[in-house]
């Protein structure tokens, strides 16, 4: 069973990139992606490539300002919100909250 993260830089202007990680370690180069329907089905097609039914795989990303959405929305992805503590703030709370659900297949 593979355990596969990929973090995600996203841009406001520009491209995303994101970088693939089996088991904790990076798998390939980097990928580059954008908003428009064609880049995300072929980030996603690439990110699932090689995954088994048993494997599992998370996103991770910022929210950053709206460019989160579009990811998150995406007819593949299951993804929670967490709503973490800024430097200097107290009283976040660090409970993932669920924000939409999709069953994915994997996991």
């Amino acid at each position: 069973m593979t355990f596969r993260t990929i973090g995600i830089d996203l841009a406001i202007r520009g491209d995303h990139l994101a970088q693939i990680y089996d088991d904790g370690r990076p798998n390939g180069r980097a990928i580059r992606f954008r908003h428009d329907q064609p880049s995300l089905a072929a980030f996603v097609q690439t990110a699932v490539m090689g995954l088994r039914a048993d494997d599992h795989i998370q996103a991770i990303m910022e929210p950053t300002g709206m460019s989160w959405f579009p990811v998150a929305h995406h007819p593949s992805c299951r993804c929670w919100r967490h709503r973490g503590s800024r430097q200097g703030k107290t009283g976040q709370s660090s409970t993932p909250l669920p924000f939409r659900t999709r069953q994915n297949g994997y996991g």
